[in-house]
Parts: C-alpha cells; structure tokens; sequence
C-alpha cells in the first residue's frame, strides 16, 4: 500500500514514511522503480522510533532549496539520522510553529496540517491566512512571501493546499 502523501522528494532524493498509511513491500517496491529514474528512495524515520497515521506532507514541508519546516509535536521530529543526512548536504531543518486552526472540538487532523501549505516557487507560499503564527513565522524568519486564503472550512475532510491542489511542475 503507498499514499503518496507520505514521500517527499527533494531533488534526486525521496522520502517515504511507512507504518502509517504506507508499507514496507511499496516501499521496495517503489524503491526499485525510482532507481530506474535515477531517483534515490530513503525511508522517512522519527524521533520516537515510530509513525504516527498523518501523512508526511503534514509534517515535513520544503519552503526553498535549502530550508524544511518539521511539525514541533515530537511524535513528528525527524530522527537524528535524518537531520544527519539533510545537514550533510547543507539543508537546515526548522521546527515550525504550533498550528493554531483547529475546525471543531473534534478536529483529528494532524497538529502539523498548517505545513501542508502549497509552495508555488522557492519562498512563495499558500496557506491558510488563520495560521497567523505560521504565517508570521515564514515572513519575518525566513522571508517567504506568503499568500493567505480562507481554507479552514476544508480542513475537516482532510488535508489543506498541499493536499487540496494537482501536482505542479516546477522550473
């Protein structure tokens, strides 16, 4: 079984997370495909040794080519051997700020859903504008340029912009 919200891909490298929504057997199995386009597939791994059932584009978000947001529950910190291999290649890891839009008393969405933002070019993020913390957060400390919309209301069926949109080819 593979979701493909649980990779991420960040040039020739991709990450899967498994145990959630994801197994082993597609991940060997889409390990060898990817090496047949040159891709190198690496297992996605966490802090506390497991994976919590939210998918990994709510808890791991590029925002340029060298900076990734990771959700600050602890259930979701990348493990040491991730931040190892992501510093190896000068990319800096930075724990984002809380989520702050939950829709009702029962919202079971992830506590990183405000990562799951769309970034449309390096720096230049859609999100959610009731993030407000996230959204200062990307403007004041990493200078991205954030357009905000009204989503909450979809945030109950699962998912926002990331989630939400068709994949994008970008150049």
């Amino acid at each position: 079984i593979l979701e493909a919200a649980d990779i991420r891909r960040f040039g020739n490298d991709a990450f899967l997370q498994t145990g959630g929504y994801s197994n082993r057997k597609a991940f060997k199995w889409l390990k060898r495909l990817l090496k047949k386009e040159g891709i190198t597939l690496h297992e996605m791994t966490f802090e506390p040794g497991h994976t919590s059932y939210y998918h990994l584009d709510a808890k791991f978000s590029a925002i340029n080519e060298n900076t990734i947001l990771y959700a600050p529950d602890p259930a979701h910190k990348p493990s040491k051997s991730i931040f190892e291999w992501f510093r190896e290649r000068d990319w800096n890891l930075v724990e984002a700020p809380w989520r702050e839009v939950l829709v009702s008393p029962e919202d079971f969405t992830c506590s990183g859903l405000n990562l799951n933002f769309l970034c449309l070019a390096p720096g230049k993020i859609v999100l959610d504008g009731g993030e407000r913390g996230t959204v200062k957060f990307l403007r004041d400390e990493c200078g991205c340029d954030c357009i905000t919309m009204d989503f909450a209301n979809a945030f109950e069926f699962g998912g926002a912009f990331n989630c939400w949109t068709v994949d994008l080819i970008r150049e």
